[in-house]
């Protein structure tokens, strides 16, 4: 049984160390983006056999420049995926249009629930938890606030609910 379980455990490692990550990670944002109106460029990747590692990438939408992203951490362990992002710096421009900092990020996709993406996120207006259900594209917010959230500008955009307040938005 022992060896079993060992056989096991290193065809799933071997499984996830020789994983083509960076070609997945191209296929999978142009799969997630069909018209490329999000346009991500990283400037260098580097693969830890277990992750991938950006140091920094500038985001785009419709070559509107957004931000930069620090770092990005993407783990894909075929039953659990995650992509942890740290230091969003939004562009001066996006910075006036809405008063919002992330500090971090968490994506997390498992088997066990194949149809939602789980997300979260540190900010300067609170605590985001948000679900994106991938059948009708439909991303659904709690947010958490704080003493800012009185100040941002787009506050009227979600409703009071419980101890928070939430926010939904069919994508498509």
């Amino acid at each position: 049984m022992k060896k079993l379980l060992l056989l096991f455990i290193s065809i799933y490692l071997s499984l996830i160390i020789f994983m083509p990550k960076e070609e997945l990670l191209y296929t999978a944002i142009n799969k997630l983006n069909p018209n490329h109106q999000i346009e991500l460029k990283i400037d260098n990747i580097k693969d830890y056999g277990i992750f991938l590692k950006i140091d920094s990438a500038n985001i785009y939408y419709e070559n509107f420049y957004l931000g930069n992203i620090g770092l990005i951490k993407i783990f894909p362990l075929i039953f659990y995926n995650q992509i942890k992002i740290l230091s969003v710096e939004l562009s001066n421009k996006f910075k006036k249009i809405t008063n919002l900092s992330i500090f971090e990020a968490n994506i997390i996709y498992h088997i066990f629930d194949p149809k939602e993406i789980n997300l979260t996120a540190t900010t300067n207006i609170g605590k985001i938890k948000g679900r994106f259900n991938l059948k009708n594209f439909k991303l659904s917010i709690f947010l958490t606030p704080n003493k800012n959230f009185n100040h941002f500008k787009y506050k009227h955009f979600f409703k009071k609910q419980g101890g928070g307040y939430i926010y939904e938005l069919f994508v498509k």
